[in-house]
């Protein structure tokens, strides 16, 4: 593809150094995108206004590069970032939000909705989208009060042209989303808000999160990772649990309990059920097609108190794999977080994204990879252990 010799970008955009790389924030779709330090360098050249030959000539000198192979870098990074919507000529836009999972089905379903008690908080939640319905009705079954009188009012309705789902609050549109994925994390994000007026958030992160007194960790991943069986056990052995499928984080850095059910699939129910026997005769729940099963938390873990984020961890199960516990950078974490899903506002703002990333920084990040639950759970412990005992040391063994 021919670009121009001084390309431009869209003005919607905003640029923040980080870790070597570089993040880039759309204001327009709201989106984050992260960059290595040879595509920062080609964005950085690029948006100071130097000619393609000139960042050519910069990039030739600072990377030990040849001509072709440099003009070869920046032409795949303009190709990627047109296809993303970036440049400023471009009519192309992200087909993919990097926060959405799912289009909404096509299937059709008549409106439900539920009735919710959730420590003194009463709300209801109406929607006729049967991929919403199922995974948030599902996740809060345990926490339904149908003699409850509903404080507030949840409602997901079609916006006008059909494309867009909106979400009401007692009557009045919050926002609006395009997939069934970014309304469950709406749905979610709004009754925290709902539960927690007194906070200030800085992001929700798919994942779960557990703690060991004054230590939060936050175990993060796709689905069908493992984090969400590995909190289920760390919870069983001691650990405090304190959310899953959401981690909500103030703006303080802190974990804010979000303690709705384990959501477990069919793989991790025999793994788990000497710690919970009740798995057994739970019902069984299809979401997105594949088969679940929710175990309730204690109601007391609604009332916990938020604790500091001081380890971020994204575990993998993989029982043809012998355990490997890496550290990784700052910046392949946010690579992590963002390919999966991560909401830091609506619409997203620089402040907060300068605000997490230096959180994200100070926030040491691992790999896991298990096979065993138990070695698992004492690599995490020995972690903790060092880290309170002589500050942050090489992974144990």
């Amino acid at each position: 593809m021919q670009f121009p010799q001084t390309p431009t970008f869209k003005p919607q955009l905003f640029s923040l150094t980080f870790d070597g790389g570089i993040v880039v924030g759309d204001l327009e779709t709201n989106n984050l995108y992260v960059k290595n330090a040879a595509a920062g360098a080609i964005w950085t050249l690029l948006q100071a206004g130097l000619t393609i030959r000139e960042a050519t000539s910069v990039l030739c000198q600072s990377f030990s590069l040849s001509e072709r192979e440099a003009l070869s870098h920046i032409d795949k990074m303009l190709g990627e970032w047109d296809r993303l919507g970036l440049i400023g000529s471009s009519t192309i836009s992200c087909a993919k939000s990097a926060q959405s999972l799912a289009a909404p089905s096509a299937s059709v379903l008549t409106e439900a909705t539920g009735t919710y008690l959730i420590g003194g908080l009463a709300f209801s939640i109406s929607t006729d989208d049967p991929d919403v319905a199922a995974h948030v009705f599902a996740v809060l079954r345990a926490l339904q009060a149908t003699e409850a009188a509903p404080h507030h009012a949840l409602s997901v309705t079609r916006t006008a042209d059909g494309g867009s789902m909106a979400l009401l609050v007692d009557g009045a549109e919050r926002l609006q989303v395009e997939s069934a994925a970014e309304m469950i994390g709406a749905i979610f994000q709004t009754v925290l808000e709902l539960r927690r007026g007194d906070k200030s958030w800085m992001a929700l992160i798919h994942g779960a999160s557990v703690a060991v007194g004054d230590v939060g960790i936050l175990l993060s991943g796709a689905s069908g990772s493992g984090k969400s069986t590995l909190a289920a056990y760390l919870s069983a052995r001691g650990f405090d649990y304190l959310s899953d499928d959401l981690v909500a984080l103030s703006k303080e850095g802190e974990i804010v309990p979000w303690p709705v059910p384990h959501s477990l699939k069919r793989g991790s129910w025999k793994t788990l059920e000497h710690l919970y026997p009740e798995i057994a005769e739970a019902k069984i729940e299809w979401i997105n097609g594949r088969e679940m099963k929710f175990m309730p938390a204690p109601l007391e873990a609604w009332n916990r108190k938020g604790v500091d984020a001081q380890f971020l961890i994204f575990p993998h199960y993989d029982p043809n794999h012998s355990m490997a516990f890496k550290k990784i950078t700052p910046l392949l974490a946010l690579q992590r977080l963002i390919e999966d899903r991560i909401w830091l506002g609506n619409p997203i703002e620089q402040s907060t994204v300068e605000r997490f990333l230096a959180k994200l920084e100070l926030i040491p990040a691992y790999t896991l990879q298990y096979h065993d639950l138990q070695q698992a759970e004492e690599s995490i412990r020995e972690l903790i252990n060092r880290r309170r005992d002589h500050g942050e040391l090489a992974l144990p063994g």
